[in-house]
């Protein structure tokens, strides 16, 4: 009986251990997700993030921002500067094979352009950056094309860390975005005077901007996470 025991002990502390361990891998799974997720946010150079009333995430989300939204969000106490940001979810594809992909429309030299690249350079007009996990899954590099809203653009630039199991990034410019997709404006990236707080800037834009929900860069990453 003591023998039997002892087994059933080492029995049940085995599939304790082993319970443990798949709680500590998933977890794991589940934070390097969420860091894919929040990629993107995590490397704007911002201070406050302004999307449609009632959107609070890119993930998901489709958000228009009102006429006027750029300048009122402009004229708030606080802010340093405003840039328009544009982003829908799409897909990208070559030969047949295609990818969910959060599309951005940037001006090579603002804000909203991915951080810095692993290979080649930010687009021009009829050109396109990649994520490189993107690249891989389709078969794709640097010089090849890529269909973006249904349009073949070339490849000039890889970005790393912007793929994750449920979708990617691709960078196009602001003025391919307008001519594929349409006029308008989905986000406002702010940033702040030095010593001004982030979340009393938010809370001013939003008042000072109808129509709109503003928050500060933590707050969104935080939402984006919080979406998974």
């Amino acid at each position: 009986d003591a023998v039997i025991d002892r087994r059933r002990t080492l029995l049940a502390m085995g599939g304790i251990g082993t319970g443990l361990l798949m709680v500590l891998v998933m977890s794991g799974l589940f934070a390097g997700f969420a860091r894919q997720e929040t990629a993107y946010v995590d490397q704007l150079d911002a201070d406050v993030i302004v999307s449609q009333q009632g959107v609070r995430t890119m993930q998901m989300s489709l958000s228009a921002l009102p006429e006027g939204a750029q300048a009122a969000a402009g004229a708030a106490p606080g802010v340093a500067w405003v840039e328009p940001l544009r982003q829908l979810t799409s897909t990208i594809g070559a030969d047949d094979h295609t990818l969910v992909s959060y599309v951005f429309g940037v001006a090579p030299d603002g804000r909203a352009a991915p951080a810095s690249l692993e290979e080649g350079r930010l687009p021009t007009d009829g050109e396109v950056v990649l994520d490189r996990g993107a690249a891989s899954q389709l078969g794709l590099r640097t010089g090849d094309e890529v269909e973006v809203f249904g349009a073949p653009l070339r490849i000039v630039g890889l970005s790393r860390g912007f793929t994750s199991l449920a979708n990617t990034a691709t960078f196009i410019t602001a003025s391919d975005f307008e001519r594929l997709s349409g006029p308008g404006t989905n986000y406002l990236l702010i940033g702040a005077h030095p010593g001004v707080d982030p979340e009393a800037l938010a809370a001013s834009i939003a008042e000072a901007a109808p129509g709109t929900t503003a928050q500060s860069r933590a707050r969104f990453t935080a939402e984006e996470a919080a979406f998974l």
